[in-house]
């Protein structure tokens, strides 16, 4: 009886075990996509900010509501697709 009472705990035990083990796979795997995504958002934030300051340097007229205007006009046709 003894036995069989030792046999079930091992069992219970090794499935907790690899309960644990997929748990912690499936966490890591979540921890990697998020610094992927962060990765992703970080070089096109420095894109962005590029292509800003190339906006910036072309309109630079001297009037800053003309290159103000004309700089936002280039960001506004950016965030509807275009390059």
């Amino acid at each position: 009886m003894t036995g069989y009472i030792i046999v079930a705990a091992s069992a219970a035990v090794a499935l907790l075990v690899a309960a644990l083990a997929v748990q912690g796979k499936r966490h890591a795997r979540e921890i990697e996509r998020v610094r992927r995504e962060g990765e992703e958002d970080a070089r096109r934030t420095a894109e962005i900010i590029a292509e800003a300051n190339g906006i910036k340097e072309k309109t630079g007229t001297g009037d800053h509501a003309c290159d103000m205007h004309v700089m936002a006009g280039w960001m506004h046709e950016r965030a509807r697709g275009g390059k």
